[in-house]
């Protein structure tokens, strides 16, 4: 038995890779068990094994535009309940926002609603499975600058992370310390 894998023009010739005896019965039946097993959890025949995928793929987009569009309605809902409790220091609000429910691509969403609000400070974390952060002044005022901050306080989590005087952000490994580090920038 002989199986021809993959041919290709290369420097004026063709170069062919290919399988043979036992190595080819090998793979062929991997490559069966394989097949087998896809065309089945997709209910298909393996002539429509192709077009199955294809459209699995198609509907996966799908879902992640809807998906991406509501993370960002509920962090526009999310943020505007925040400012509503948010402390406010010489007309500066001061969110500070570390829940246990929260993973962090959801906390991205809630960043990115946060940056179009001006005169913010804005000290987003979460702490599992590991702690991360970000940190945001949309102030403009370059005394409350995110990166000096950070660098005061991440000693807390065993962290690493940087930025600048608008964002910072980064993790590290202690959750415990996760809220003892967003209180002291605070």
């Amino acid at each position: 038995m002989v199986k021809i894998i993959k041919s290709e023009t290369y420097k004026g010739g063709c170069r062919i890779t290919f399988l043979c005896g036992q190595r080819a019965l090998n793979t062929w039946q991997r490559m069966h068990r394989v097949m087998t097993e896809v065309s089945a959890s997709l209910s298909v025949g393996w002539s429509e094994l192709s077009t199955a995928v294809h459209s699995l793929q198609q509907n996966q987009k799908s879902v992640m535009k809807d998906f991406k569009e509501l993370m960002a309605q509920w962090a526009q809902l999310e943020r505007n309940q925040l400012l509503s409790e948010a402390q406010i220091i010489n007309g500066i609000s001061l969110v500070l926002y570390y829940p246990d429910s929260v993973d962090y691509t959801r906390l991205t969403y809630l960043a990115n609603a946060f940056r179009e609000q001006e005169q913010c400070v804005v000290l987003l974390g979460v702490s599992h499975p590991s702690p991360r952060f970000i940190l945001l002044n949309t102030t403009g005022h370059p005394a409350l600058s995110m990166q000096q901050l950070l660098k005061k306080s991440i000693h807390l989590i065993n962290g690493k992370g940087g930025g600048n005087a608008a964002s910072a952000q980064g993790g590290g490994s202690v959750p415990e310390g996760l809220e003892p580090m967003l209180l002291t920038i605070r």
